[in-house]
């Protein structure tokens, strides 16, 4: 009897250890959130501008065609700011110094094997390695151009190691590198430039920018079907997953959604408050899940209180350290004016400030580099040929040489072939100076909502035609002259790549506009004037007359065709034809011409006078836009023409 008594006993204290044993598994939710900056700028700075500075390597030798204009185009994206042309609220500058190659060197390796026979055989291979490594540099100013942030993108960077393939011969590796060794090196430049930057902007999104973020985090539950809490636990850490699902970067935790199930951990607190081993594991479950769910309520001083409540409690008391030193970071970090890491930083309307004077006098600088640079590389390319050519001939001459080179710098008006004009180098001159008037057009139009708009858009279309010409009858010219429409071409294709025009006419700020297109007006126009005297051996009177025959004839394209779909900007175009009209007169009194070349533009100006005639409004006038129309075609073209040709 004493022995079923012992055994009731002892089948009834195992039940009851069994039912009060329990065992916690991780139970994955997702979260999502706002990144915030680590190091912000005030809340209200929401454009930045990047610009890339190459010296001492050409970018296209590292497989960006476009060179700098490559590179802005592809870096930087910062979430949470605007990237615009120029002037944003921050300007982020990369100078990228040269590179460093070491010396290429030739590594033969000889490998030994037996046959079964015992003898040696040794086979011999050779492959090519060196080191190489791209300086770059980079500087964070604010709106007056005072540095918030510099440093280096390669501090401390290991040189990279090429190693090229094997081969058996030092013959076959040396024609394998004659072969592909420029590919090679673009590949290995380009990609090195590729990955700095890369890892730059990382480091900006991390720093200052503003990054929607989804990951997995965890809250713990039961997993002891005998346990009397198992299927409530569970089924709370599931309706609180279901919350969790539901919150966004932009939307916070639902309160009203996770409230029972705070109610339903503090309750577990009191219910198995035992300093026993499995109550302490319980309650470590509820006041971890309590620390999480009050830390994506963005209620941190609760968060910190659970995690205190979990030291205390003194089971896997540790995991309390990473979610308190997470709270009260974010505690500090919304103290300020960013109260939330839920909440949509919408920058698609974002515009850059007014220009500061530092802005304009750098946007000024970098454009007259520009057209330096343009002007001194075909400088560069001349002289090769110019020597070259001496070369060929026999007659190498230091001082011929020297000459050379100061006379294509500043050979305007020098001894050149005469080029024989026809009608295609015709339409190239007219559409050269078009796209000046074009350009000088965007300006003009400020004072008109939207014209100026349309203006960009147009001006992009302008310059592909000219381009296109050139590359079509360019070759007719002479060198010289050829060389400096070229230039010309590359000033204008940076102006208009990447949509510099249409992201310039945004802005609701005229006075930053304008700013911004005084100092390219004056290249180019002064690009254009210097390529009319080359082929026009400087004749003011055909350079003036041109000039003002492009901007009657651009304008009245303009106002009579119904380019622009607002009326009042076909209104101003035809108005800026009347003030070309007029000077195109007074030329025509003033001109030193040949009689009959006097006759024939005085015919012309006939032929447009009735379209100065009155105010109306050309577009609604089907008799003016035939006639216009009729010029453009066939009068306009054939007195340039004529022009260009007489001597």
């Amino acid at each position: 009897m004493r022995k079923l008594y012992s055994l009731l006993v002892l089948l009834f204290c195992s039940n009851l250890l069994a039912a009060q044993k329990i065992d916690l598994d991780k139970y994955p939710i997702k979260v999502s959130y706002l990144q915030l900056p680590t190091n912000p700028f005030p809340e209200d700075f929401t454009t930045f501008s990047t610009k890339f500075i190459a010296n001492g390597i050409n970018l296209n030798d590292a497989g960006y065609t476009n060179r700098e204009s490559d590179l802005e185009s592809i870096y930087f994206k910062i979430s949470g700011f605007k990237r615009v042309a120029t002037g944003g609220h921050l300007s982020i500058k990369v100078q990228i110094d040269g590179y460093d190659m070491g010396k290429l060197e030739v590594v033969k390796k000889e490998d030994k094997s037996k046959d079964k026979d015992g003898k040696e055989t040794i086979s011999i291979s050779y492959k090519l390695t060196f080191k190489y490594l791209v300086p770059m540099k980079y500087t964070i100013t604010d709106l007056n151009g005072v540095i918030v942030k510099d440093g280096s993108l390669t501090e401390g960077a290991s040189a990279k190691t090429y190693e090229s393939s094997s081969y058996s011969t030092s013959t076959a590796l040396e024609n394998y590198w004659k072969e592909n060794g420029t590919t090679i090196k673009r590949g290995l430049l380009g990609s090195f430039i590729s990955e700095k930057l890369s890892t730059f902007e990382g480091r900006l999104n991390y720093e200052i920018g503003y990054v929607p973020r989804t990951y997995n985090d965890v809250l713990w539950s039961t997993d002891s079907p005998k346990h009397p809490e198992n299927e409530q636990f569970k089924k709370v850490c599931s309706d609180v997953k279901t919350a969790m699902d539901e919150m966004t970067s932009a939307r916070p935790l639902s309160l009203e959604k996770v409230k029972p199930a705070i109610e339903y951990f503090e309750g577990i607190l009191v219910k198995y408050a035992k300093d026993e081993k499995p109550e302490r594991k319980l309650r470590y479950a509820a006041w971890f899940n309590m620390a999480t769910i009050y830390y994506w309520l963005e209620d941190f001083d609760n968060a910190i209180r659970c995690c205190d409540g979990l030291v205390a409690n003194d089971y896997d008391k540790s995991d309390a350290k990473d979610i308190k030193l997470n709270s009260e970071r974010m505690k500090k970090i919304l103290s300020g004016s960013i109260k939330s890491a839920h909440y949509v930083r919408d920058v698609t309307n974002a515009v850059a400030p007014p220009l500061t004077p530092f802005q304009v006098e750098e946007e000024n600088t970098r454009l007259g580099a520009l057209r330096d640079k343009a002007i001194q590389e075909q400088a560069t390319r001349d002289v090769a040929v110019s020597q070259q050519a001496v070369a060929r001939s026999g007659m190498v001459d230091l001082d011929k040489t020297v000459n050379a080179i100061g006379g294509i710098i500043g050979k305007i008006g020098s001894k050149k072939t005469a080029i024989v004009f026809d009608k295609p180098l015709a339409d190239l001159i007219i559409s050269m100076n078009e796209s000046l008037v074009n350009y000088q057009l965007i300006s003009k139009s400020l004072s008109i909502n939207g014209c100026s708009i349309n203006s960009s858009l147009f001006m992009k279309t302008q310059v592909e035609s000219f381009q296109k010409q050139f590359n079509s009858v360019g070759g007719s010219l002479d060198k010289q002259s050829s060389n400096k429409m070229k230039s010309l071409l590359n000033v204008y294709g940076d102006l208009t790549s990447k949509d510099v025009m249409a992201a310039l006419m945004i802005t609701s700020n005229p006075v930053k506009m304008q700013s911004l297109l005084v100092e390219p007006n004056k290249i180019l126009k002064d690009m254009t004037y210097d390529c009319l005297d080359l082929v026009l051996n400087k004749n003011q009177d055909k350079k003036n007359i041109l000039m003002s025959l492009a901007e009657v004839q651009k304008m009245l394209n303009y106002g009579t065709y119904g380019f622009f779909k607002e009326e009042n900007c076909n209104n101003q175009a035809y108005e800026l034809a009347k003030e070309g009209f007029s000077k195109l007169k007074a030329v025509a009194g003033s001109s030193k011409l040949s009689e009959e070349l006097i006759g024939d533009f005085n015919q012309l100006i006939s032929v447009y006078s009735p379209l100065f005639q009155s105010d109306k409004n050309l577009i609604k006038e089907p008799t003016n836009t035939a006639l216009v129309e009729s010029i453009n075609k066939n009068n306009y073209p054939s007195f340039v023409l004529k022009l260009l040709q007489t001597q």
